[in-house]
C-alpha cells in the first residue's frame, strides 16, 4: 500500500474537523424548534414594570406638601397619604384599610380611631387634610338629629340597615355590621357597646351616642 503523502494526510484532517464540528453543532446547538420553544417574556417585563411602579411610589411620596396643599382622606391611595407628615407607607396602608371598612371617612377627627394615629400625631396633621374636597364633614347628618328635636332617636337594637345610615358616622358598610353584630352576639345595651363593631371606634360612638336608642327587640 503507498504511504499517503502529506498533503493527502492534510486532507483527511480537514475532512474529519468538518466531520467533528458538523457532529458538535448538531449536539450542543439547539434546533429552530428549540429556540420557538423558548417563552417571549420570562417574567423579566412583569419585574421591570413592578420595579418601575416602586420607583414611581416612593418618588410621589416624596413630595413635600405644597404650602396651603391638603390630601382628602376619601380620594388619596397609600402613596398619597403617605406624603402626610408623620405617616409613612406602613400607617397609609392601614388608613386605606381602616376607611375602605367603615365606608370611608366623615370627618378628619375620625383618623383618631386609626390605630398609630394618636392625638399629638393628629395635630400635626389635621391642616393637612380634608374629606371630600372640604374641612367639613363629608356627609352631615340630618336636621332632625343635628338639632335633636323633631325626630326619635333611632333605635340601635331595631332599626333597618338604611335607618342606621341616619346616624352620624355610620355608612351602608357600618350599618350592615351593626346589624350583622347585633344579630350574631345580641342586641347593643349601650352606645359603648358599638365599640364591637368592627370600624367604630371611641369618636363614632361620642357622635352616635346623642342620637341613638337602644331598647330591647
Amino acid at each position: 500500500m503507498t504511504p499517503l503523502t502529506h498533503q493527502e494526510r492534510l486532507g483527511l484532517l480537514v475532512v474529519a474537523a468538518i466531520f467533528l464540528a458538523a457532529i458538535a453543532a448538531h449536539l450542543f446547538v439547539p434546533s429552530p424548534t428549540a429556540w420557538t420553544a423558548l417563552p417571549a417574556d420570562s417574567g423579566l417585563d412583569e419585574v421591570r414594570a413592578q420595579t418601575a411602579d416602586e420607583t414611581e411610589a416612593a418618588r410621589r411620596r416624596a413630595v413635600p406638601l405644597a404650602p396651603g396643599e391638603r390630601i382628602d382622606l376619601n380620594l388619596a391611595d397609600a402613596t398619597e397619604l403617605a406624603r402626610l407628615p408623620g405617616i409613612g407607607p406602613v400607617l397609609a396602608e392601614r388608613v386605606v384599610a381602616w376607611r375602605e371598612g367603615r365606608g370611608g371617612v366623615f370627618t378628619p377627627e375620625e383618623l383618631l380611631e386609626v390605630s398609630g394615629i394618636g392625638p399629638a400625631k393628629y395635630a400635626a396633621l389635621e391642616d393637612r387634610v380634608m374629606v371630600d374636597g372640604a374641612t367639613a364633614p363629608r356627609r352631615a347628618p340630618p336636621a332632625s338629629l343635628a338639632s335633636g328635636a323633631g325626630s326619635a332617636a333611632i333605635d340601635v337594637n331595631r332599626a333597618s340597615p338604611e335607618e342606621l345610615t341616619r346616624l352620624p358616622g355610620v355608612g351602608p358598610v357600618l350599618a350592615e355590621r351593626i346589624v350583622a353584630s347585633r344579630e350574631a352576639d345580641g342586641p347593643f345595651g349601650s352606645p359603648e357597646e358599638l365599640s364591637r363593631v368592627s370600624g367604630i371606634g371611641s369618636a363614632t360612638v361620642a357622635r352616635i351616642a346623642p342620637h341613638a336608642a337602644f331598647g330591647r327587640p
